[in-house]
């Protein structure tokens, strides 16, 4: 029975692929988090430490306490192979998610290597129809 589980387990390993290795990025430098409607629009730029970097995905965390009205959410993308030649230098990296949102999130904190930044959920004022005389 253990070794039927333990099967199991590996060909779920095997399936999620380059994913599992994924790493949250280096830093976050901005965050937007925009409502329309039910749905919720995050975009982050932040940077990695290197070239090669791919991949890049928001990670939303289970709430732990539905009381603190915040999403958490990790900043992560995969690194380059190990014998990879890539550029030593900051470069920027971009990703964006859009989810249902829940009712009482009013704010967004995305996590990174060495800081997170927290973004109030702005909003989205309807369209205003103007008359034409």
């Amino acid at each position: 029975m253990r070794l039927g589980a333990a099967a199991f387990l590996f060909a779920i390993a095997l399936a999620a692929g380059p994913a599992s290795a994924q790493t949250l990025v280096y830093r976050v430098d901005k965050v937007t988090a925009r409502s329309e409607g039910a749905v919720l629009v995050i975009v982050v730029k932040g940077a990695v430490r290197s070239g090669g970097w791919t991949q890049p995905r928001l990670i939303l965390h289970k709430p732990a306490a539905r009381d603190s009205g915040n999403f958490e959410i990790d900043f992560v993308a995969t690194p380059p192979k190990n014998k990879k030649a890539v550029i030593q230098s900051v470069v920027p990296m971009n990703v964006r998610m859009t989810l249902r949102l829940p009712r009482g999130e009013n704010a967004v904190r995305i996590h990174a290597e060495s800081n997170s930044v927290t973004a109030p959920v702005v909003t989205k004022p309807p369209l205003q129809r103007t008359a034409l005389y």
